[in-house]
């Protein structure tokens, strides 16, 4: 007789409700990792991106193959995107809605499970009594004492060979899981290596132009060392998966989905934000103020100024070390130009000789303060300022 798998008993025997929480429960998680996901993209925000793809691929593999697992998996994962959003102050509720989906699929999931095991024993002990259930009127025929107790020894030889079949069978599913274990730590790898707490533990503590733009180029090179680890871990867990996993449709399945992910979505992330060559314009940067061979102007800077960062994949909540202010003078060609003086500088605009932007240049010139600015030449980080008398 063809053995009854979850699917199938999912698809003809399952009760009515127990397929309405798990279809109710899969699409409202599909439908919070699609928006996230989307959200994510649009916006730029990485660590959005990065939970919700283990998420949409969780609800996947909970549609085709009714895993409690996985299910338990997606319900850790919307966790942690919540708790994600309430650590780096981004706001998201996101995370909130698909752990309530998770819970949803967790309570049908388990439900199902137990539903398919009753089915099954039920199914056994029918067979047991010759397609009569156990109860009045069910007789067990009479056998000698031998035949029975070599029937006994045979049918625990037989449990015996069953349960060492069924723990081999979860073993080999367990391995074909493997890739998605490794795709989910990868992405999480990537996740913290743009995480507003890992930022803030390298340039907070930043004393000196130069020690901030060191922490930007490891904070580069970390993000490249990140992807790299997570496609080669998933990679690692693909062949380990090929080679002791059952090699099945869904597998395969499986396989390029896990591979995929961290390829598409880290080198998405590098090339957009040009990672590599931020790296090498760090370097420069810093083998400038090293050296001492430093851009200089001498420009009025507009009192129109904000909080801001070097250039990089951000998410939301990330710290802004520098300031952002806007310069102009006959030496930048009148036009404007972009300066971050580093927070460690302690720098403040003269309050008593602003530059006004409604004035001539000769009222300016006459009364509004000018500086003295000495910056990198890639990223225009001031490295030293000083005001210049009226």
């Amino acid at each position: 007789m063809e053995r009854t798998t979850k699917s199938i008993f999912y698809r003809k025997y399952a009760s009515k409700q127990c397929r309405s929480n798990v279809t109710a429960a899969l699409a409202f998680a599909y439908s919070c990792a699609a928006v996230s996901l989307c959200a994510g993209a649009v916006s730029r925000d990485y660590a959005a991106v990065a939970v919700a793809v283990p998420a949409f691929v969780l609800a996947s593999v909970i549609l085709a193959t009714k895993s409690r697992l996985c299910a338990v998996a997606l319900l850790l994962c919307a966790c942690a995107d919540a708790a994600m959003a309430l650590v780096g102050g981004g706001g998201r509720i996101s995370g909130w809605l698909l752990a309530a989906g998770g819970v949803f699929a967790v309570r049908g999931t388990f439900r199902l499970h137990s539903e398919y095991r009753a089915f099954i024993e039920s199914n056994s002990l029918s067979g047991s009594f010759g397609g009569v259930g156990p109860g009045f009127g069910a007789f067990v025929p009479y056998k000698a004492p031998e035949k029975a107790a070599a029937g006994e020894a045979a049918r625990r030889r037989r449990d015996a060979e069953a349960a060492a079949e069924a723990k081999k069978f979860a073993g080999r599913t367990f391995v074909s899981l493997l890739p998605f274990a490794g795709m989910f730590f990868g992405i999480c790898l990537i996740w913290l290596s743009i995480s507003p707490v890992f930022m803030r533990l390298l340039v907070c503590g930043a004393q000196s132009p130069e020690a901030l733009i060191r922490a930007y180029r490891l904070w580069y090179i970390t993000i490249v060392s990140a992807v790299a680890a997570a496609v080669l871990l998933s990679a690692a867990c693909v062949v380990f998966s090929a080679c002791r996993g059952m090699i099945t449709v869904k597998a395969i399945q499986i396989m390029a989905l896990s591979i995929a992910f961290p390829i598409f979505l880290g080198g998405y992330m590098v090339v957009s934000e040009h990672i590599p060559s931020l790296i090498v314009r760090a370097g420069e940067d810093i083998a400038q103020i090293q050296s001492g061979r430093l851009k200089e102007a001498t420009v009025w800077l507009s009192p129109k100024s904000r909080p801001a960062r070097l250039p990089g994949p951000y998410g939301k909540g990330q710290p802004e070390p520098v300031t952002r202010y806007g310069g102009i003078s006959r030496e930048t060609g009148g036009r404007w130009v972009h300066f971050y003086v580093p927070e460690c500088l302690g720098f403040s605009l003269d309050e008593n000789a602003l530059y006004n932007e409604d004035r001539s240049i000769e009222w300016n010139m006459k009364n509004a303060r000018r500086y003295l600015i000495s910056c990198t030449g890639n990223f225009s980080l001031v490295v030293n300022v000083k005001p210049v008398d009226l």
